[in-house]
């Protein structure tokens, strides 16, 4: 019933990449096709993509508002050796928007395990080291990585400033994940977010 559907934003994964994996410099013809800018173009809470290119939403990001809280979420491409170009256009935006809340999504952020929390892969990990000194950011979610249950999350402060990092990814779990979906409640009166995972199925 919204006049232009349920706002959204995917991040480009591994799968979504030709060859499979190839990072950066691989194509993403199929993806762009279906979820180039034009797919978001006039849509109010799409803000735009990173570099010229204007058929390219490897990487791009959202604005919206919610509960009196403004969010900007920035969506990035899988890319085992970040670029450059790539973290310094997200640093901007998370100083352009100062004022709002900064979710980023990425393909592969954290793995399941490590001591003594989760480690970030080599994307995750320049992300975060990129953006850790901004106090808006706040949140980093994640899928990928499903060798046991592909649920995993760690907290990490620097500076003063607090960023959880969440990692979903059921499709190891019996019927592929059984249409498992992470479902994220926002309460800012407690200062809070609850985390569920429910299935239609």
């Amino acid at each position: 019933g919204l006049p232009q559907g349920i706002p959204y934003g995917l991040s480009v994964g591994n799968h979504d990449q030709s060859p499979g994996g190839g990072g950066n410099t691989a194509a993403t013809v199929k993806y762009n096709q279906y979820f180039g800018p034009s797919r978001f173009n006039g849509r109010s809470y799409y803000g735009g993509h990173q570099g010229s290119d204007v058929n390219n939403n490897d990487n791009h990001y959202q604005l919206f508002t919610a509960s009196g809280i403004d969010f900007l979420v920035i969506s990035m491409e899988y890319d085992t050796t970040p670029e450059t170009a790539v973290l310094d256009w997200a640093a901007n935006l998370v100083q352009t928007y100062s004022n709002r809340k900064v979710i980023v999504m990425t393909h592969f952020g954290i793995n399941e395990t490590g001591s003594p929390k989760p480690t970030f892969g080599a994307q995750g990990q320049a992300i975060y080291n990129r953006l850790s000194e901004y106090p808006n950011f706040m949140l980093f979610v994640c899928g990928h990585i499903h060798q046991s249950d592909g649920e995993a999350r760690r907290t990490d402060i620097f500076n003063g400033n607090t960023t959880h990092t969440v990692l979903s990814d059921y499709q190891e779990r019996p019927g592929g994940g059984n249409g498992l979906l992470r479902i994220m409640e926002f309460d800012p009166e407690q200062n809070k977010i609850s985390v569920k995972t429910y299935s239609p199925y």
